[in-house]
């Protein structure tokens, strides 16, 4: 009989054979993500269309504001929601108590529409006053003049 050799067989680690190449699946998910970036549809915050009216004594404020809107048929509104006078007056006196800390640094600001009722403004301005709020702004565009 024959004899049988023994074979042995060695293999060498390679350090490069250890990880995987992920360049091919850092370009796929590069790849996915601007597909659903361009494929996606985003939805801005709705406002009311509102014509400012246009003055040159503004300023840009910026402490904490709530902002109160008034349409061209004197409609009050409030984050988009419409709303009447004792609702506003309820809304803006929790609003008081619950910040009641904070109440001097709050601005309310009052977006009217050049064409609505200047008593609306005024009604609306007592209530707030009336709600313990000491600071009124008022939303205007700037003049182009």
């Amino acid at each position: 009989m024959k004899e049988a050799k023994e074979i042995q067989i060695y293999f060498e680690k390679n350090s490069e054979d250890s990880f995987p190449d992920l360049t091919p699946l850092i370009d796929v998910v590069f790849m996915l993500i601007i597909f659903f970036l361009l494929t996606s549809t985003l939805v801005g915050e709705k406002t009311l269309s509102i014509t400012l009216p246009a003055s040159s004594a503004g300023e840009i404020s910026e402490i904490e504001n709530i902002v109160i809107e008034i349409d061209k048929e004197n409609n009050i509104f409030f984050q988009n929601t419409k709303t009447d006078f004792k609702q506003i007056e309820f809304i803006l006196k929790d609003i008081a108590v619950k910040t009641s800390k904070l109440l001097p640094s709050i601005s309310i600001i009052i977006r009217s529409d050049e064409e609505c009722s200047f008593g609306t403004v005024i009604q609306l301005m007592d209530i707030v006053q009336n709600s313990g709020f000491d600071t009124i702004s008022f939303a205007v565009r700037e003049n182009q003049s």
